[in-house]
């Protein structure tokens, strides 16, 4: 079911260019997503913005839930596309993929470009609506992580543990993505890249001195 519902909304983004009502709704709805909140972002209002009409909002989008659903969709597929540019800047250098990414974050964070973590913004808002969708996005988002680390330069027994490693540095992600939001101080992005090179190394950070992670079962 889960599938079906993953395949149709592909079909309706693959569906969409940006003349069409549909596109101009679905960045409405992102813009809004972002500076207001999903809960906060009303139908009328994203209408208004997109300038189409109900009419064609609901031939689209059902629900605003299914506006929701794509809105996440369209994020993760965002996300995945900037990795996969720093991926191939940096093919196997896991700490400059790490450092340029948080480089990158804390520029669009500068110029009022970033919101925080989609997928953390409606897991607060509409976590109920979202339930079943967002662990799949954040699994395929870790997968990606995974996979990324197992090509890198890292020792055998770091690559044996990419599973853990993904985990390590979303964990940061979210963390300063978290604390950002709360201070609006851009040196979090900066911590976040600092820890997950220092888990890559299998270490982390102590005052003056390093100390060797807990081994975790992926």
């Amino acid at each position: 079911m889960l599938e079906a519902q993953n395949e149709d909304l592909q079909q309706i983004a693959d569906a969409r260019s940006q003349s069409n009502p549909g596109a101009r709704l679905l960045q409405a709805a992102r813009q809004l997503f972002h500076e207001q909140g999903y809960a906060a972002a009303g139908i009328n209002e994203i209408i208004a913005r997109a300038g189409a009409s109900k009419k064609s909002f609901y031939a689209y989008y059902p629900a605003k839930r299914d506006l929701g659903a794509a809105f996440l969709q369209s994020e993760e597929q965002s996300l995945l596309q900037l990795l996969s540019a720093l991926r191939r800047k940096h093919p196997e250098d896991a700490a400059a993929f790490l450092r340029s990414w948080a480089g990158h974050i804390k520029k669009r964070a500068a110029a009022g470009k970033f919101y925080g973590c989609p997928l953390a913004l409606l897991s607060a808002q509409a976590a109920d609506d979202f339930s079943q969708l967002l662990p799949q996005s954040l699994e395929r988002w870790r997968r990606w992580l995974e996979s990324y680390l197992r090509q890198c330069s890292l020792p055998n027994a770091q690559k044996a543990r990419a599973a853990v490693l993904s985990r390590l540095i979303l964990m940061q992600y979210q963390g300063a993505a978290q604390m950002w939001r709360l201070s609006k101080d851009h040196n979090y992005f900066d911590l976040f890249a600092s820890a997950s090179v220092a888990a890559l190394r299998g270490q982390t950070s102590a005052g003056s001195g390093t100390r060797r992670l807990p081994t975790v079962e992926a």
